[in-house]
């Protein structure tokens, strides 16, 4: 059992010395910024956040906050799709992966090429 529990200790320290701790504060704070982007933008409740993030490059997920009575701009979820070079079967309404009606999960690069700096 001390091998095991000092194999764990060597990975936990490997992961967090991955990325730092102000790295992880600038995702998390583009991850409160995209939020209220995007609430000001479509007048609907969002959740987010960040996931991953022991490793640079985290995936960001905005999701609709109300059960699913709102959804995401089917216009923005195309654009989403384009960023990585997707082509959704349904143009109309776009179902793709982790990008769904009432949520979009993308990588914090793919979110910058989407909607810049904020």
């Amino acid at each position: 059992m001390t091998y095991l529990n000092t194999l764990i200790e060597s990975i936990r320290d490997t992961l967090s010395e991955a990325v730092s701790k102000e790295e992880k504060a600038v995702y998390t704070a583009f991850t409160k910024k995209l939020k209220a982007h995007l609430q000001r933008k479509w007048g609907i409740k969002l959740r987010a956040k960040t996931s991953g993030s022991v490793q640079a490059n985290p995936f960001i997920g905005i999701i609709v906050a109300n059960d699913r009575q709102d959804k995401i701009p089917n216009e923005f979820r195309l654009a989403a799709v384009g960023v990585f070079g997707g082509r959704p079967l349904n143009p109309e309404n776009v179902v793709y992966g982790n990008i769904q009606p009432d949520r979009i999960t993308l990588k914090h690069s793919e979110w910058l090429k989407l909607v810049g700096n904020l």
